[in-house]
């Protein structure tokens, strides 16, 4: 292949911060926000296994080391959630914008891989612009996690890997 270089890896982007450089929410908050997505959103558009992202958010929450890939579906999950909290009277923007600015950070820090968690982060992102009744920033977000999941094979996971569940609604179509 004449483009091909073969040991070519893509390069860390030194302008986006690294994952330890973003500050997260106080343990109380990131509770509430955490407990109102999976109490309110989650089971209407189930994009995350909660037990393996609950079992993340506790090791996260003990201290142990966070990688980018949950940081960013962590901070997803907090802008969702907060769109689903009470307003202040007469409160202006977008709520729990922070978080959202926070997952496209560390989304787009991981430029040239692919990995399940991207494809997650902007689903969730989606969900989040639709909220806000950005409906056109809503499709892009959903298409990008669409082709992600697809490079990721998840199309056709569950008739390669039995360990991944198939939705319900997609048994009745086979």
């Amino acid at each position: 292949m004449p483009f091909f270089q073969h040991g070519q890896v893509w390069p860390e982007l030194p302008y986006l911060p690294s994952a330890n450089e973003l500050a997260r929410p106080p343990q109380y908050v990131a509770d509430l926000l955490v407990g109102v997505y999976f109490d309110q959103l989650h089971y209407t558009f189930p994009i995350l296994d909660k037990t393996r992202f609950v079992s993340q958010y506790h090791a996260m929450a003990a201290g142990s080391p966070v990688e980018r890939g949950f940081l960013s579906v962590f901070f997803a999950v907090c802008a969702c959630a907060s769109g689903l909290l009470p307003r202040e009277p007469g409160a202006v923007g977008l709520v729990g914008i922070d978080y959202y600015q926070k997952a496209l950070l560390l989304f787009w820090a991981s430029s040239g891989e692919v990995f399940l968690e991207q494809a997650q982060c902007l689903g969730l992102l989606a969900v989040c612009s639709a909220g806000w009744n950005t409906v056109a920033q809503s499709w892009r977000l959903a298409g990008q996690a669409v082709r992600i999941a697809q490079d990721l094979g998840l199309h056709i996971a569950s008739l390669v890997c039995p360990e991944i569940p198939v939705p319900l609604a997609l048994l009745g179509s086979r």
